[in-house]
């Protein structure tokens, strides 16, 4: 028998404890805000399960009524890069979007993209989750972004994924240790046959681009550091491709020059968390390649919606593991520098 590697239970603290105790566990680094109905009783009634199902996480929770609202992009924790896909077999979610508000109940399922808070509530529920480590899903992820930007996802997913979600929350307590391999292998392969949404007209990646574009992320991410070079003409030629084609690749990722700033941007980013005020931020920066501090703090806010020092100040003050991002951490880490990939020094 399975035993989940999670647990929370709000019934273990006093009920004026139950909802704030809710709230810091679930919430990633204060990404959200929480808040009940007005009227609602102090006692607040919630269950948190989650799974390891090799890289994926199951997560499968009940809770009372609530209502969340997004925190400044600063909150987000580091190391997390996922995609997260709800179903709602009890209850609903209504979520607020820039064309009005999109209901989750019944078998509509939801998606949300790690650091991309929304606001919304909840009814009382009973809610699965599966976290998907972007790693897993090499060449699928625009499509993923796409149905986590859309309002209404249903026209990429198939219905039998709900079908499926449903069947495995009722199976896995009561799966044998030795089967867990197989769970999580056809979880993977029926996310993926289940996914049919096309970006900009076209088919999802075929299978040797996905693994020439896993290969290029994975010498990238190895080679973060301002001691090395990675130009367009350096990186085709230790990939041994044409220009062209490197930049046919990272297409998708919004180009190659982009994601390399945007990986040394978030390298920065969890640098700074992890050294609080022991480090300047002009010197991270500068150990990432970011050599003119104006445009480092330009280009940081941009992408995180804050200045690294801001950043500092405020990791300082609120910025709390928890128990539950402790655990998807362990699955979800965007980190791929110890990947073993070979390095350009």
């Amino acid at each position: 028998m399975v035993q989940p590697v999670y647990v929370f239970d709000s019934n273990k603290y006093s009920e004026e404890e139950q909802f704030s105790s809710f709230c810091k566990e679930i919430s990633l680094g204060d990404i959200y805000i929480l808040a009940r109905a007005p009227g609602d009783q102090k006692r607040f009634n919630a269950n948190v399960v989650g799974y390891d199902l090799g890289t994926l996480k199951v997560v499968v929770s009940q809770s009372e009524a609530f209502r969340f609202s997004p925190q400044p992009r600063l909150g987000r924790l580091p190391g997390f890069d996922f995609w997260l896909i709800l179903l709602r077999l009890t209850g609903h979610a209504t979520i607020d979007g820039p064309h009005g508000q999109m209901r989750y109940e019944g078998k509509r399922l939801e998606i949300r993209k790690a650091g991309v808070a929304q606001s919304g509530e909840v009814s009382a529920n009973t809610t699965v989750g599966v976290y998907l480590p972007r790693n897993q899903f090499s060449g699928m992820e625009a499509v993923l972004d796409q149905l986590a930007r859309n309002p209404n996802p249903d026209d990429g997913l198939h219905p039998l994924l709900s079908n499926y979600l449903s069947a495995l929350v009722t199976v896995l307590p009561d799966a044998a240790q030795k089967e867990i391999f197989m769970i999580a292998e056809t979880t993977i392969s029926m996310i993926r046959s289940c996914i049919s949404v096309r970006e900009r007209g076209q088919l999802l990646q075929a299978p040797l681009t996905v693994a020439r574009l896993e290969v290029a992320k994975r010498l990238i991410s190895s080679n973060l550091t301002s001691s090395v070079d990675l130009t367009p003409e350096t990186l085709s030629s230790k990939l041994n491709m044409s220009r062209r084609q490197l930049y046919k690749l990272f297409e998708s990722e919004g180009g190659v020059e982009h994601y390399v700033r945007s990986r040394r941007l978030n390298a920065c980013y969890e640098s700074i968390i992890k050294a609080g005020h022991l480090r300047p931020s002009s010197a991270i920066a500068e150990e990432y390649g970011f050599h003119d501090a104006p445009t480092f703090s330009r280009q940081f806010r941009l992408q995180f919606g804050c200045s690294p020092s801001e950043l500092k100040q405020f990791s300082k003050e609120r910025l709390q593991e928890t128990a539950f991002s402790r655990w998807l951490r362990k699955g979800l880490s965007s980190d791929l520098r110890d990947a073993g990939t070979d390095t350009l020094e």
